[in-house]
């Protein structure tokens, strides 16, 4: 396993969350309240070369420090920045691996501390916030929406909240409008509308004690990395760096360790599914499967592989499982409308596509593929409004101006196929001599 982990140890790999700050008054008004308390934490290897970073916050006055267990555990030291400000890290009040948690003890001395708020009384539906130390930007904060608390990530019951943003930040703190912390971030998933994973607050919120004996941050390292989740997190990182080849190697010891380990396998099916091994991340899909029936991002992940596989039924049944088990999953209705139009089942690939559009509104391909599925059911009228749509908020989209010129011929307007020619001729010249073609033949 040496090359694997000294590919990890060479890479820094940032899990840091690029938020545009809000103007809304609530946002606002947190943001004012909690950035004094949010700290970038990274991890180094042995030859003091950032590995990761993650965010904290400032969980008492005297220096306690919360963020995730697994920041900490792949790391050989830690340090913690709150602006131009480092601290070294003492120790450790507490670890709760299981939960992705950890404590940790900073010589800090009158810091800002947050304010806890209760994580059980959080509804369905409520404004939540992230806020996140990043290195270079500094403080952001984005707002989100509470969806409710689902077990998921090896079975623990995690916050699970949608917010428009490409990438996760491990460590960021979650809080409610009045600014309490109600939860800390442990994962991102994209599921075409961006999910983030965070862990209860009311599972630490008890813990804070920075007067307890601490543990050795040597030791937790030393705990954590027989574990399979250190080996998961590892290969997790690899992947986001674009390392697939060394992360198979990595997950693969994190099966060997927890065989039973339906995140690592699934991750072992998307990184031999990017290396074009097929077979292989058909079976590790499977495997996740097996372990975890109602991991909607595996039956997607299959589904996906089959429709390249030419599997269109296989497809369609594995992406209604999908759907069944995560119903606000737009890319998963979207590639079901390919498999149901590559079956030749047109109609029933409109209802999908539609039902993509509903969850995601700006889905640009979504609505191109709507057009195309239309105009093969005859709905020449529907599908020009569909393309017309599109054309609103993407009007470069060359392939839905020459479509739309085609929709117009069929229905025998050719002065408006001739306005999208015009069009078309700044955008892709090709397109629009192949339409100037069909016009005048």
């Amino acid at each position: 396993m040496s090359g694997p982990l000294n590919i990890v140890r060479s890479i820094l790999v940032t899990a840091v969350l690029f938020f545009p700050v809000l103007s809304f008054a609530d946002a606002d008004s947190v943001y004012r309240k909690t950035m004094g308390s949010i700290a970038v934490v990274t991890a180094y290897n042995r030859a003091g070369e950032p590995l990761t970073e993650g965010s904290g916050f400032v969980a008492s006055d005297d220096g306690a420090i919360v963020t995730n267990y697994h920041v900490v555990g792949i790391a050989k030291a830690i340090k913690v920045r709150m602006g131009s400000r480092v601290l070294d890290v003492q120790g450790v009040i507490y670890g709760d691996r299981d939960n992705d948690l950890v404590v940790l003890k900073t010589k800090g001395k009158g810091m800002p501390a947050v304010r806890f708020g209760d994580s059980d009384k959080i509804r369905e539906g409520e404004k939540v916030y992230i806020v996140s130390g990043t290195e270079g930007p500094g403080v952001k904060i984005h707002e989100g929406v509470f969806k409710g608390t689902k077990t998921v990530i090896h079975g623990r019951k995690a916050l699970e909240i949608t917010v428009p943003v490409s990438y996760g930040s491990s460590g960021s703190a979650v809080f409610n409008s009045a600014g309490e912390v109600i939860g800390i971030v442990t994962l991102f998933i994209n599921r075409g509308t961006p999910l983030v994973w965070a862990m209860p607050v009311n599972l630490i919120r008890d813990r804070i004690n920075s007067r307890a004996k601490t543990v050795s941050v040597d030791r937790i390292i030393k705990e954590y990395s027989s574990t399979a989740e250190y080996w998961f997190y590892l290969g997790y990182f690899l992947m986001k760096a674009g390392a697939p080849k060394d992360a198979i190697g990595v997950l693969r010891e994190a099966v060997r360790l927890r065989p039973g380990y339906a995140d690592a396998h699934y991750y072992l099916g998307v990184a031999s599914d990017k290396l074009n091994r097929g077979k292989e991340a058909e079976g590790s899909f499977r495997k996740a499967l097996k372990a975890a029936p109602d991991f909607a991002d595996a039956h997607f992940s299959l589904g996906v592989l089959y429709g390249k596989q030419g599997l269109y039924k296989e497809a369609v049944e594995a992406l209604k499982q999908a759907v069944k088990y995560a119903p606000d999953f737009p890319d998963a209705y979207y590639a079901m409308g390919v498999a149901l139009g590559k079956s030749g089942l047109h109609r029933e690939s409109i209802e999908a596509y539609k039902h993509a559009i509903r969850l995601k509104p700006d889905f640009p391909d979504a609505y191109y593929n709507l057009g195309l599925a239309c105009e093969k059911t005859s709905s020449y009228a529907e599908a020009a409004e569909v393309f017309k749509k599109l054309l609103k908020y993407r009007p470069d989209y060359a392939e839905a101006h020459y479509n739309l010129g085609m929709v117009y011929l069929v229905l025998k307007d050719k002065d408006a196929a001739l306005e999208r020619y015009k069009i078309l001729k700044g955008i892709s010249p090709g397109l629009a001599g192949k339409l100037l073609n069909l016009i005048y033949n």
